[in-house]
């Protein structure tokens, strides 16, 4: 294990990470706002994630940006933007090649971090407002990204079904807000969100490279813990400061069903399962047994051997600890589709799997963790989930605890999961008629 791993939090709502190996060319800095997922806040932390990349008070236009951004050799400046649970997580990174590689001796570095609290802290806002003409174009593009969702059907349906299942929280709001919404925000609304989001955030920074960039750490870290500190003064009470995200959702006493129509030939049927387990290795290894690999109970039956779905495949929503199946199936074969997806689980649960089968799911498992330190933004997104997950945790440690996974966890694990929901987009007509 060549790297090394420190963490550090000295003010509420702020926590430091640092992640080393020299195997490591470039150097990655990367600020993490913990946010709350509420209405209206998906279009608005997506838009702030577009705006804030584009441009800096600095760096006021694209080209002049891009023109910084190659001045550091190519240097990578992102955002991404995730749903945790009943959370977001407005995520910006930038990657830049390491000093030691600059043929002049520049410190690249240092700039980068210079450039990421510009980033942070000086928008490309006039007079109250973000600039107007980028303001639009982000606009335009959180409007187009809900729309391609509703485009999408297979998208769509299991958007809905989240929506179903998780009716009353706040994960089933829609992914990237409506599109009423976006167009109702103005530049100095917008603005004024973005104080607002920079006030309450759990702010998780990560400098992740070959541990030679400490001048960027310093440069980085100071601004930040200045931030916090102030804003620990006004906002005390509002700051996000969580050790674990997971926020289960409640088990229904029946199964909701919803239907819908469109004009589509396949029929998608999205059929939801919730857990009080809590047990996340013993439900993974369940979840992916059950259809998450290609050995799985629902891909070598309902699929390969019955015929019954076009596909179909299980995938879990771990902060949540609720299990969706996915499938596409001719709407003659519904009804056999459903007994058979819940005939399978059945039959999980009875223990109805070998242990070779229990073995490569592990396997698989291991195999991903044996290789996450491998690229920097990888080993980055992994360290932040497990402590979303309130743990601390290495990757050896993850894959000793995998390993740890007894046949008799993953039976009790598959037992937990009731079902909870169904979602069916059906085609408007089946074989030229009505659908009835």
């Amino acid at each position: 294990m060549a790297y090394k791993i420190k963490k550090e939090s000295s003010v509420k709502g702020l926590s430091f990470t640092y992640i080393e190996d020299p195997k490591y060319r470039g150097e990655l800095i990367s600020v993490r706002l913990l946010l709350p997922l509420e209405e209206n806040t998906p279009q608005i932390y997506q838009m702030l994630g577009t705006l804030m990349v584009d441009s800096t008070s600095v760096y006021p236009t694209k080209a002049k940006m891009s023109e910084k951004l190659k001045s550091l050799y190519g240097a990578v400046q992102n955002y991404n933007f995730v749903r945790v649970g009943d959370n977001i997580v407005l995520g910006f990174s930038l990657q830049c090649m390491g000093d030691r590689f600059a043929i002049n001796g520049e410190t690249v570095t240092t700039e980068a971090a210079k450039l990421m609290n510009e980033l942070l802290f000086s928008p490309n806002v006039k007079e109250g407002a973000f600039d107007q003409k980028y303001f639009e174009m982000a606009r335009r593009e959180v409007i187009e990204a809900i729309k391609s969702v509703s485009n999408n059907r297979h998208n769509y349906a299991v958007r809905r079904a989240r929506e179903v299942a998780f009716e009353g929280e706040p994960a089933s709001l829609p992914p990237f807000g409506t599109i009423e919404a976006a167009e109702k925000l103005t530049a100095e609304q917008l603005y004024r969100e973005y104080k607002k989001m920079l006030s309450i955030a759990g702010i998780s920074v990560t400098f992740c490279g070959s541990g030679h960039n400490t001048e960027a750490q310093k440069i980085v870290k100071e601004r930040i813990t200045e931030f916090a500190e102030k804003r620990l003064a006004e906002h005390s009470g509002e700051i996000i400061d969580k050790e674990s995200v997971i926020s289960p959702s409640p088990l229904r006493a029946e199964v909701k069903e919803v239907r819908e129509k469109i004009e589509q030939e396949q029929l998608k049927l999205v059929m939801g399962f919730k857990t009080e387990g809590g047990d996340f290795y013993a439900e993974k290894l369940a979840c992916m047994l059950f259809g998450g690999t290609d050995f799985s109970k629902l891909f070598t039956n309902v699929r390969e051997k019955l015929s019954l779905c076009y596909y179909c495949q299980s995938f879990i929503m771990d902060f949540k600890q609720t299990m969706f199946v996915d499938s596409g199936v001719d709407a003659a074969n519904e009804q056999l589709a459903r007994q058979e997806i819940l005939h399978q689980l059945d039959l999980l649960k009875k223990g109805d799997f070998t242990d070779e089968e229990l073995e490569n799911c592990k396997k698989s498992l291991r195999s991903a963790l044996r290789i996450v330190t491998d690229v920097s933004e990888d080993f980055n997104s992994w360290n932040y989930l497990r402590q979303l997950r309130g743990i601390d945790i290495t990757p050896e440690q993850e894959i000793a605890l995998v390993n740890e996974v007894t046949r008799e966890r993953v039976i009790k694990a598959a037992n937990g999961f009731i079902p909870d929901c169904v979602y069916v987009l059906e085609p408007e007509t089946v074989n030229g008629g009505e659908q009835e």
